[in-house]
């Protein structure tokens, strides 16, 4: 997945309801988070299983994922969550 997300810091400083989460602050195009229609601005809650609580969580998830080709990865938009199946690119 090749998302980046905004520093909590800066993060902080949106409004928004959720207090949990990372927010996308840029999608790569053609990058499997693309494909599944993430959006900067989307707020990621959850990821392969997990809850993502802080940028710095989900960037622990990602790396911690091995040999796994299909990932759920629950995001909120405008107060709406959402749950997506997310294929991973092939380890290289």
């Amino acid at each position: 997945m090749v998302i980046r997300v905004l520093p909590e810091e800066m993060a902080k400083n949106m409004p928004r309801k959720e207090e949990h989460g990372a927010v996308v602050q840029e999608v790569v195009p053609n990058s499997p988070a693309a494909a599944i229609g993430i959006r900067a601005g989307d707020r990621v809650v959850g990821f392969a299983g997990q809850p993502v609580g802080t940028p710095a969580e989900l960037q622990r998830i990602i790396m911690d994922i091995k040999g796994k080709r299909f990932v759920f990865i629950t995001y909120s938009r405008d107060g709406q969550n959402t749950r997506l199946v997310m294929k991973l690119p092939a380890a290289q």
